[in-house]
């Protein structure tokens, strides 16, 4: 008589689908370098959006004075953060491919990694626009181990705690990682689409706490109005 036995079960591994729909998560059998591409990508770009403003300001300092709208001054400080996180980018993807990884979809997965760059550097902008460069670092760091945990890094994500569960459907390099995984794995468009929608929102927000940033901070006189207005 049998008196033990072992029984190999998994949830119904939606994140997989449709890798799981006929076969159970326990059981596949995946090459490591697609399996951990997605969240070693996601990772990659917001370490990368993170250096750029070691380096650079939020908000140009020399030009809190010009007679510029907060928006156009948030654009200033964006754009070479975002042009240097598509080389980045391009070059994260380029050494995924080159270590073996196989993407179900491989323009998917740029696309998504190119958004991802834009919405992570947005967030570095606003932390250090809002609260000065070494807090907003210190708030960069802190917010990046939180997502490191969430990401299933040291926990599988469907056994966590209920809380950190609740962190991966909403932090931006958890939802990046995830969108990143169903392009890479072959997964539903739906569920990109949410995770796409959810970095959106991340984005915007950034963008609206950097502007916010910009009008507080801009110190304009009469004399700065004069010297730009007057003719050259």
């Amino acid at each position: 008589m049998i008196r033990k036995a072992v029984i190999v079960a998994a949830g119904l591994a939606t994140r997989l689908h449709p890798l799981t729909l006929s076969c159970p998560k326990s059981l596949l059998s995946i090459d490591g370098e697609t399996l951990l591409a997605p969240g070693a990508l996601a990772f990659a770009l917001w370490l990368g959006a993170f250096v750029v403003y070691l380096v650079r300001q939020g908000i140009p300092a020399s030009r809190l004075r010009a007679a510029v709208s907060p928006l156009r001054l948030t654009w200033t400080g964006w754009w070479p953060a975002l042009a240097l996180g598509a080389v980045q980018a391009a070059l994260v993807f380029a050494v995924t491919l080159v270590f073996g990884a196989d993407l179900s979809s491989p323009v998917g997965v740029a696309a998504v990694a190119l958004f991802a760059v834009a919405v992570f550097t947005a967030i570095h902008q606003a932390l250090v626009s809002w609260f000065g460069a070494r807090r907003g670092w210190i708030v960069s760091i802190a917010l990046a181990a939180v997502q490191v945990v969430s990401l299933g890094g040291l926990l599988p994500i469907d056994t966590a705690p209920g809380l950190l569960q609740a962190l991966n459907e909403v932090l931006p390099v958890a939802r990046a990682a995830d969108a990143l995984s169903h392009l890479t794995l072959g997964g539903q468009v739906g569920t990109v689409a949410t995770d796409v929608l959810v970095l959106l929102v991340w984005g915007v927000v950034a963008l609206g706490v950097t502007v916010l940033a910009a009008r507080r901070d801009q110190r304009v006189t009469v004399a700065d109005l004069r010297r730009e207005l007057s003719p050259a």
